[in-house]
This record gives structure tokens, sequence and C-alpha cells, in this order.
């Protein structure tokens, strides 16, 4: 399979995952209404598109051989997306999701692997290729905002489940062991903050050790806070 193709099944997969987030979504909540710093449900689905269309649009520059901005400000940028889509209606929200992940692909669409490999030009990248920056939003970002508002909200196992999933569609895109690696500490992150810290030492230890670059970082992580006075924790650091 293509760089693109695997991206393009994430995006795919996220849907997916936005749908069931939908689907098991109670009355009360699709109802509810947020405010710029706790959203609901429809802010968060609103947020998503918003980003998408955002990075589709930086993606088309790039297939054009243009630099896109390089976005660092994201509190002013997320607050103006809040304001912009607040009012909106369920339907055009679903509408305005839709349009985002369409254009997300029709953006990938336009670039080739060897431009999707090249490095990013962009400080923030810091050298990365430009396929890091598109799996952002196409898996990422999206993942992220549902699974932790689905955790917030009572639905922790549906939340844990669907990072489990995303985890092996993104390993699936670079066999790298430090990309591997990366995914699977995030993983590792989600098992912290859930509870599960037999599973969250587990991955973690995978993790290390695809991607030993991640060590000084997991010491200060306060998402692996829950797991410093463990024992089987600690003894990952032991010969390290």
């Amino acid at each position: 399979m293509s760089l693109r193709d695997a991206l393009l099944d994430l995006i795919r997969h996220s849907q997916a995952i936005e749908q069931a987030f939908l689907t098991g979504l109670p009355e009360t909540e699709r109802r509810a209404e947020g405010s710029p710093t706790e959203w609901s449900a429809k802010d968060t689905v609103a947020h998503l598109a918003d980003w998408r269309l955002r990075s589709a649009s930086h993606l088309v520059s790039v297939a054009q051989g243009e630099t896109p901005p390089d976005i660092t400000d994201f509190d002013s940028v997320n607050e103006a997306a809040f304001q912009r889509h607040h009012a909106k209606s369920w339907d055009d929200v679903l509408r305005l999701s839709a349009e985002g992940s369409s254009a997300l692909a029709g953006a990938l669409q336009q670039l080739s692997d060897e431009k999707l490999a090249a490095p990013s030009e962009l400080a923030s990248m810091r050298g990365r290729p430009w396929w890091r920056y598109a799996v952002v939003e196409a898996a990422i970002h999206p993942l992220e905002h549902l699974a932790g508002y689905a955790a917030a909200h009572g639905r922790q196992g549906e939340a844990i489940r669907w990072q489990e999933e995303n985890a092996v569609a993104l390993e699936a895109v670079d066999a790298d062991p430090a990309w591997r690696g990366t995914v699977r500490y995030n993983l590792a992150c989600h098992y912290a903050r859930a509870g599960n810290s037999q599973k969250a030492i587990r991955t973690l230890g995978t993790a290390l050790q695809w991607n030993p670059d991640l060590v000084d970082w997991s010491r200060q992580d306060s998402d692996l806070d829950s797991l410093r006075e463990d024992p089987a924790y600690q003894a990952l650091y032991a010969s390290r």
C-alpha cells in the first residue's frame, strides 16, 4: 500500500469512529450547549471539521509547491473556530464534518508519496516529513478529542477501544521503529490516564524499546504520573 493510500485509509477510519461516537451520543449530550472552555459534543465535531479544512488547504499549498503558514497560536485559532461554528445546527456541523473529510482526502490525492515523504519546511515540524503533518488531522487529532470526550462522559471502554484500533492503523503507515514507538507511547499514555497501569507499563516498555529517544520525555510526562510509584514502571528505567 502506498503512503498516500494508508493516509486515506486513516481518514476513513476516523470517519467510522466519529460515526460510532455520534451513534452512541445520548440525547442530553446531543442537545447540550458548550462554552469556549467546555465544548459540547457538537462543538467538538465542529472543531475537528474546522481543522481538517485548514489542514486540507495547507496540503493543497504543499502540492502547489508553496509553504503553508506555521500555526503555533492554537488557542486563538481554536477560539475563533468555536465562535465561527458554535451557533450552527447539528445538520450544519455534520455537513461541515463531511466537507472537511472530503477536502482532506482530496488534498492528499494531489500529493505523491515522494512529496509526502519529503521533509517539511515548517519550523514546528523539525524536519519531519509532510506525511507526519497530514496524519495529525487524518487520525491523531480526531481520536484525541472523540476518545477524550467519550471517556469524560462515561464511555471509557469505547474510548480505549477506539485508541487501540487507531494505534494499529497508525502503525501500519510506517514500519520505522521510531514511529511505531511513538504510536505505542501515546497509547500507553491513554492507558495510564484511564487507570489501566498494567497495560500502560507493558505498552510503555515496548514504546521505549522501539524509540529510546522518548525515555527522557517519559520521565517528566504528566500523563504517566500515575505510574511513577509502581515497581514495574521503575524497572523500565533500571538500565536506562
